[in-house]
């Protein structure tokens, strides 16, 4: 299993836009990453992002302002807004698992 920290580090930056569909199968990993605008980790876009990997290769990423959830959004709320995201490319969240690397707190959604 990739860590949260090995995907975070080899893809730092945001591409732009929201492909339909994301990886999928046993490699598929979706993420919900905080970046606190009061401290944040340079190189990352600040509040709530969710990333779509699979294995350690990054497919795409997407900020949660533009869905709803901006950096006061709490986690359980940006969870629902990220299940949302994920919704509309035809992802079902069962559970997320929460794990951290650094400062950065990081959901993993469980899917099926």
């Amino acid at each position: 299993m990739t860590a949260f920290a090995d995907i975070l580090v080899a893809s730092p930056t945001t591409p732009p836009g929201l492909p339909d569909g994301g990886p999928s199968g046993p490699g598929a990993l979706f993420l919900l990453v905080f970046n606190d605008p009061a401290r944040p980790v340079a190189g990352y876009g600040t509040g709530w992002t969710l990333l779509a990997a699979h294995g350690s290769d990054r497919c795409w990423s997407t900020g949660l302002l533009g869905h709803g959830a901006d950096a006061r959004t709490r986690a359980a709320d940006a969870r629902g807004v990220a299940e949302r995201v994920l919704a509309e490319q035809g992802i079902r969240v069962q559970e997320w698992r929460c794990g951290a690397t650094g400062r950065l707190p990081i959901f993993r959604a469980q899917t099926g």
